[in-house]
């Protein structure tokens, strides 16, 4: 699995429960596997994200789990033909990391057809922000997200950089859906809390953002000043994906609480200023400890 959100001040996480075996799984199982989206990476996205669901399909099967959350991506759509992005939008992935995604709610409905199992791929449009009471926040080795790069870019001076200036969009720079993760977390217990037909659901706030609005904003929350340099176009990277979440509004009764991308930054820069620095103070003094889950 690759590296997503830690807790602070950092130690030692505690062994990962089972999620088919532990009792508040029995019947349900939250699961998904994520990595950073490259594009030269590919025997690492479909070992983890195809090989490992196939490995908790058939676990989910032994110890009778009927129920199922899967944790997909916007990146099953590569270019949309057309924005905001609806489910049933066609799925052309254009990245290994979307195309094991899109292998994986292939899965999800095989299973569903031979062994009645009932699932949702909630698929998610860039994940962000950190918790409100800044005990957990998000930290990759190596970090590869725009928002935690430019904080770092803010907090050290470091040049953040822009690959590609020459998308079709208002700034010329690429246009994303920033959902908190309180929020993600909140559409993965609507699901767990309400029972639903197997489907695919956006999970986004609908609204887009560009790189360059991110850098303007993150300037504002951080009082500081955050050099750019421009960079090439990375393959895989479409130029605008905002989602269309009212499939979830209308089937989970979902919306996000912290849809302004302001107070997403704002609860990233807290966790980077204070739990995440721990974190690495603590990676530093016992990196035998802390080695294992943090490279995807």
């Amino acid at each position: 699995m690759g590296g997503t959100h830690r807790r602070g001040p950092c130690g030692p996480r505690p062994p990962a429960r089972n999620p088919v075996a532990s009792p508040p799984y029995r019947r349900r199982s939250l699961c998904g596997l994520r990595t950073c989206r490259r594009i030269g990476r590919p025997p690492l996205y479909y070992r983890n994200n195809v090989g490992g669901t196939i490995k908790l399909l058939e676990a989910t099967r032994e110890c009778g789990v009927r129920h199922i959350v899967f944790s997909s991506s916007c990146a099953v759509y590569g270019v949309p033909r057309s924005v905001p992005i609806a489910e049933a939008s066609p799925l052309d992935p254009i990245s290994p990391y979307g195309a094991s995604k899109m292998m994986c709610e292939r899965l999800l409905r095989d299973w569903n057809d031979a062994f009645a199992l009932n699932w949702m791929a909630l698929r998610y449009f860039n994940a962000t922000g950190a918790d409100p009471e800044g005990e957990i926040g998000e930290c990759h080795v190596p970090e590869t997200h725009a928002i935690p790069l430019i904080l770092e870019a803010a907090r050290e001076g470091k040049p953040f950089t822009i690959f590609g200036d020459d998308y079709p969009t208002s700034d010329r720079s690429c246009v994303r859906d920033y959902t908190h993760v309180s929020d993600l977390a909140d559409a993965h217990v609507s699901k767990l809390l309400e029972g639903t037909e197997s489907v695919a659901v956006n999970i986004g706030t609908g609204r887009g953002s560009s790189v360059r609005e991110l850098i303007d904003i993150a300037k504002q929350v951080t009082g500081r000043d955050i050099p750019v340099r421009i960079g090439q176009r990375r393959t895989g990277d479409p130029p605008t994906l905002v989602s269309d979440p009212g499939r979830a509004r209308t089937l989970l009764g979902w919306s996000p609480r912290y849809p302004n991308l302001a107070q997403q930054i704002s609860h990233a820069w807290a966790w980077y200023q204070d739990g995440l620095h721990s974190f690495r103070r603590f990676q530093k003094a016992h990196p035998d400890l802390v080695s294992l889950g943090l490279h995807d």
